[in-house]
Parts: C-alpha cells; sequence; structure tokens
C-alpha cells in the first residue's frame, strides 16, 4: 500500500505532448471530461481545462495533497476544474462520465491495478504507465516528461474496451 502513494507527476512538456497527442488524433472535444486519477496538487487537470477548454477532475485520496490543490487553485476555469479527496474506488460515478482517464500509476501494486481496471468506463481512453495493461492489448506508447526521471518515460494509451 505505501508504495501506492508515492508522488511523481507529468511535467509541463509533458502535459503538453499528451495534449498534443489527443488534439493530432481528435481524440478530445469540447465535451470531454478528463480525469486524473491521484492528482496530487491539481496541476494536471488545471492544464487540460485551461488548454483544451473542458472539465477536469482530479481525484487525489491524500488529504494533504489534496487541500493544497485546492489553495493552489489558480486558473480562469475554475468552473470547470474540480478536485475530489476520496479513494478513486469509491468514485464509479465521476470516472462513468469521463472518456479521458489519466493514472499515473507505475508504483501501484497489483491489487490497486486491477481495482483501477475493474472501474474503468467502456469506450474511454486510457492513459497510463503500468504494464500491467498490456497483455495482448493493443496500444500505442508515449514518450512523456516526468518530474522522476531525466528522461522521457513510456505511457500507454487505449481504449478501456480493450482490457475488458
Amino acid at each position: 500500500m505505501e508504495n501506492n502513494l508515492i508522488y511523481g507527476e507529468i511535467t509541463f512538456q509533458g502535459a503538453l505532448d499528451l495534449i498534443n497527442n489527443l488534439k493530432e488524433n481528435n481524440e478530445i472535444n469540447e465535451d470531454s471530461i478528463f480525469v486524473d486519477i491521484g492528482s496530487g496538487y491539481g496541476k494536471l487537470p488545471i492544464i487540460f481545462s485551461e488548454l483544451c477548454d473542458i472539465s477536469s477532475i482530479g481525484i487525489e485520496i491524500v488529504k494533504e495533497k489534496h487541500d493544497i490543490a485546492l489553495k493552489t487553485k489558480w486558473t480562469n476555469k475554475k468552473r470547470i476544474v474540480t478536485y475530489i479527496n476520496n479513494d478513486f474506488n469509491n468514485c464509479k460515478a465521476i470516472i462513468d462520465v469521463c472518456n479521458i482517464i489519466y493514472a499515473d500509476c507505475v508504483m501501484w501494486d497489483k491489487a490497486l491495478l486491477e481495482k483501477l481496471k475493474n472501474i474503468l468506463p467502456k469506450n474511454a481512453l486510457l492513459i497510463h504507465n503500468s504494464h500491467t495493461f498490456l497483455r495482448e492489448i493493443k496500444h500505442e506508447v508515449l514518450k512523456l516528461n516526468v518530474s522522476w526521471k531525466d528522461e522521457l518515460s513510456k505511457f500507454y494509451k487505449l481504449n478501456t474496451n480493450d482490457i475488458r
């Protein structure tokens, strides 16, 4: 469980590269709803709302990180950025309405990854960095900047229908 709470984040450049990839592939539009599972201090939901003008949700289990996200919610898009302090397992109804799901889950244990897999909505896009979902699944590899490495980190983009 302890590894599940390790903090690291996608950098601003990594977020830009991810957004550009989604736009180039017509996977994001004005009706999209983005969720960052394990949103930490909440920067990625703000970046998505600011640059894509879409509703964004950050779900963070650690209260201290969630509180910091609320205090530093500096954006002109406050009405479309929501932060939730809860375990993502308790947020299925919220996750179900999202069509772009980001999970920086490289340090999550297998049990937590199984729980994520079980609550994913159908026909959504999942961006993650765990090999667990990759058993014979079609996926696109993205190389993105993250805070814990000096080199690009490998993320995977796939349709949630493919992991069922």
